[in-house]
């Protein structure tokens, strides 16, 4: 699928001007473009925007993000997810990113670990 900017502000809580920069300065994107210039980032894209919001948020450095492997990213990701003590957007990008795969298996095991964890009602408005 290909997604315009406000839609991958809107997933992320990142600003339409930071991606663009973030793009720019760190070519953590790729974004194809239409005739009329516009921006359209895919899946892949919003995956590790998802990663670096994540990251970005837990005081990581976007300079030392931006120079991660995808694998580095995951183990981050992965230390933060077990230390993190709020519901966090380490769950929500876990199910937005299950649900974009349609990856029903990994989607019912997040919500379920985030619905035991923060209760039901919390999991489904955050």
């Amino acid at each position: 699928m290909k997604y315009p900017i406000k839609y991958l502000e809107s997933l992320s809580g990142i600003k339409a001007h930071t991606i663009r920069i973030w793009e720019q300065r760190y070519n953590l994107f790729s974004p194809h473009r239409t005739e009329t210039n516009i921006r359209l980032y895919d899946d892949n894209d919003l995956r590790v925007l998802l990663n670096v919001a994540a990251l970005t948020g837990a005081g990581h450095r976007i300079s030392d993000v931006a120079e991660m492997s995808e694998e580095e990213m995951g183990r981050q990701l992965r230390g933060l997810h077990s230390a993190w003590d709020g519901l966090s957007e380490i769950p929500v990008n876990e199910l937005i990113l299950a649900g974009l795969k349609f990856d029903a298996r990994a989607f019912n095991e997040s919500f379920k670990k985030s619905a035991v964890r923060y209760g039901f009602r919390r999991t489904v408005e955050e």
